[in-house]
């Protein structure tokens, strides 16, 4: 994968991210702002929910706004997957480890911009790994005849 197709995938999965949160907080405001009533003390205060339409509404765009979310974590993940693929055809492997070892421990965030500003793209490479031509083999043992007795 090209570091331009892997720029566009993350920020759309940043997008998503943002776009789904939007939403699930729109929702949870509605909600509990307009869709039932607030009672009790202020130290010890219930929501009662009233069920009719209006609430369902809201709790139908907060699982939108979720899974939306989601959607964007799971994308920028595949970004992620696909910066890493990309830095480990290069014959130095200082980015590859970095991206490895920061998505790992949880600052894939950071990492992938630090990648996206002055990563390196490999284009056009064979893998490191792909294996070269196989040695010759040996010339077969000779050819043992049965002596007639």
């Amino acid at each position: 994968m090209q570091k331009p197709r892997i720029m566009r995938i993350w920020l759309g999965g940043l997008v998503a991210i943002g776009v789904g949160l939007l939403v699930l907080l729109v929702g949870l405001g509605l909600m509990l702002g307009l869709s039932g009533t607030w009672r009790g003390p202020s130290n010890s205060v219930t929501f009662t929910p009233r069920y009719d339409a209006f609430f369902w509404a809201t709790a139908a765009m907060m699982v939108t706004g979720g899974t939306t979310l989601i959607g964007g974590a799971i994308t920028q993940c595949v970004a992620w997957i696909g910066a890493l693929m990309n830095t480990f055809r290069a014959q130095d492997k200082t980015w590859f480890v970095a991206l490895l070892a920061l998505g790992l421990l949880g600052f894939q965030f950071p990492a992938m911009i630090a990648y996206l500003v002055a990563g390196p793209d490999v284009r056009d490479l064979p893998p490191t790994w792909a294996p070269t031509s196989a040695p010759p083999l040996p010339p077969p043992p000779p050819m043992i005849h049965p002596q007639s007795v």
